[in-house]
């Protein structure tokens, strides 16, 4: 949906920064300025600042800054269109047209068609459905789901639907076909197919997983108008239907996992949609529960993956409004396979063992090392102290207690081994905890050196050093260095320029950073701070390719490829050298041209 210029601006304009954040947070004016706890992290002294003056807000303890629209976006978990509709709306402007409303029911409707096309097909192939029955599936559950088949033509949905007068680039929109030189095919053959709701019950597209062998074994509909995989949960409509709040929901990773544990009778149960668990996804479930179960793969990467959920979940365990467990299971690949093999009963047996999900992480990497010894016990300290240091103060001090009893050594050491942010005072050693928000060094240099080409001047000068958007590590600073270089406009627009073009939240508060920090910078050495900074970035690509080096070498150590090592030892030793040298530029032009 595109809003034009005009609209975003009229809705930025009529919502006071104030007069909105008012309806979430309670104020405290402080001069021009109101203070409040933030909401974007636990915190018990106000350090959430909003302006009324410049219309824009900040936290000096997190970092999270921006204007209302961002406001709304992370506060509410909204895209920037949903945004822009909801402040529209607390205005009393309509911005949603008639035609945008036609197109959507247009879509549910196509994607409803597809769904009887795709169980019809199921109920007239044997080999379809035996398959489901050989997997345990009763013709009730399947009929619940609506599950069905798609059928090993490369035109068979396309020309069903277009018969029944619906048009190609819709299907497309839907991913339902895909397109090769002008020639359309189905996206789905040969494969059963899993219906995908929202919230409310209405198809928003599919999953479809091969039968036998082939690659990839499960395909999601592309992201479109109605569907993205990150802001959506499969199966939470069926809980919905009988609940709106639950005790507890159970996340799986596949809809076989999710659909088989229905099956026996387990129904608080959702999987995530072929990605890794995202922070909207958990969003979206703790508007419905306060206890999660992961309950993933047995094998590497369904490990991997629940570690990787910490940096989803850690805001909601420190607000303490999720408390999350992962349920662990041997001797099966995944819960459709223990459930085969064991039932219910030992299934529920396992969910009542679960560990928490800081405990599970922390008995993961507890297994990397020999903490028997003096060495092991640092190497594992060194990587729980990254999470102990995310978490608020009381948990912080139940899992010192947990790594210390762990570890068998006093409390007073881990305590110790964690002080970036810890020291002890008082006879009692009463822990006493501060959190600040401290940004790497490389991050800063892309902002500040983005902020400083606003101008002219020292844009010219950054230009003539060699910098493209290559030197930058983050997405949103690599399209704003982008669009302030093609920028034609006189310089006092520039920012004006950077809003229309950018909706992200990310972009929204680098461009409030550069609102704020336009013009502080000292014109008697400037160029020796953009060399600075620009430095900095460099040695950061640096530092990374070492990084992925030094991985190399350990693969190839493990698999005793002497050869190998040798080689890729020599590259980390000529780069190191570059780098004691100063010699960073030809460095990077080693780096760009080798591949990792």
């Amino acid at each position: 949906m595109k809003i034009s210029d005009e609209i975003v601006q009229q809705v930025k304009e009529q919502n006071d920064i104030i007069d909105v954040l008012e309806e979430y947070l309670t104020f405290k004016k402080n001069g021009d300025n109101y203070l409040a706890l933030c909401p974007f992290h636990s915190e018990k002294t106000p350090s959430f600042v909003a302006s009324r003056k410049k219309q824009i807000f900040k936290c000096f303890g997190c970092g999270e800054s921006g204007n209302v629209i961002s406001f709304i976006m992370k506060y509410k978990n909204l895209k920037f269109i949903e945004s822009i509709e909801f402040l529209a709306k607390r205005i009393g402007i309509d911005i949603v047209s008639n035609k945008i409303n036609y197109n959507l029911d247009k879509y549910y409707q196509i994607l409803t068609d597809s769904a009887k096309y795709f169980y019809v097909n199921l109920k007239q192939n044997s080999n379809a459905k035996k398959y489901l029955i050989d997997r345990g599936l009763s013709s009730t559950i399947m009929s619940r789901f609506g599950l069905g088949y798609s059928t090993n033509s490369f035109q068979g949905l396309s020309k069903y639907l277009i018969n029944k007068g619906y048009e190609i680039k819709d299907l497309l929109e839907l991913g339902l076909v895909n397109n090769k030189n002008g020639r359309y095919y189905d996206r789905f053959i040969n494969r059963i197919m899993f219906p995908i709701f929202n919230y409310s019950g209405k198809i928003i597209g599919f999953g479809g997983r091969v039968i036998g062998e082939g690659l990839p074994k499960y395909l999601n509909s592309k992201d479109s108008n109605i569907f993205k995989k990150g802001s959506n949960i499969y199966g939470l409509n069926f809980l919905l239907k009988s609940f709106r709040t639950l005790e507890s929901i159970i996340v799986v990773e596949g809809y076989m996992d999710c659909i088989a544990l229905h099956n026996y009778g387990i129904t608080n149960v959702v999987a995530s949609l072929g990605t890794a668990f995202t922070f909207e996804q958990a969003k979206l479930l703790s508007k419905y529960t306060n206890k999660i179960y992961l309950c993933f793969d047995g094998d590497d990467a369904g490990k991997t993956a629940i570690i990787r959920t910490f940096d989803v979940f850690k805001s909601f365990i420190n607000s303490n409004t999720l408390d999350v467990y992962v349920i662990e299971f041997s001797n099966a690949k995944d819960p459709d396979e223990f459930l085969n093999k064991y039932g219910k009963s030992k299934f529920i047996e396992t969910i009542n063992d679960s560990k928490t999900l800081i405990e599970y992480i922390f008995e993961f990497y507890r297994q990397k090392f020999d903490i028997s010894t003096n060495s092991g016990k640092k190497g594992y300290l060194n990587i729980v102290k990254n999470i102990l240091n995310q978490l608020d103060l009381v948990d912080k001090q139940y899992y010192i207690n947990f790594i210390a009893v762990t570890l068998n050594i006093k409390e007073e050491l881990v305590v110790s081994y964690v002080n970036n942010n810890f020291k002890i005072s008082g006879l009692n050693k009463e822990l006493v905890f501060e959190e600040k928000f401290i940004e790497k060094a490389n991050i800063k240099a892309e902002k500040t050196l983005l902020n400083l080409m606003l101008n002219k001047e020292y844009l010219n000068y950054i230009l003539n050093n060699n910098v493209d958007e290559s030197l930058f590590s983050l997405d949103e600073s690599k399209e704003i260095f982008r669009l302030i270089v093609d920028f034609n406009g006189e310089e006092d627009q520039i920012l004006t320029y950077l809003e229309k073009r950018l909706n992200t939240y990310e972009a929204i508060k680098l461009i409030t950073y550069f609102k704020e920090n336009i013009s502080i910078y000292d014109n008697n050495n400037i160029t020796d701070q953009i060399d600075d900074f620009i430095k900095v970035l460099r040695k950061n690509i640096v530092s990374n390719f070492k990084e992925k080096i030094t991985h190399i070498i350990k693969k190839y150590e493990s698999n005793a490829d002497e050869n190998k090592v040798i080689e890729y030892l020599s590259i980390f030793t000529m780069i190191s050298q570059l780098e004691i040298e100063d010699n960073l530029s030809e460095a990077l032009d080693f780096i760009k041209s080798f591949e990792v």
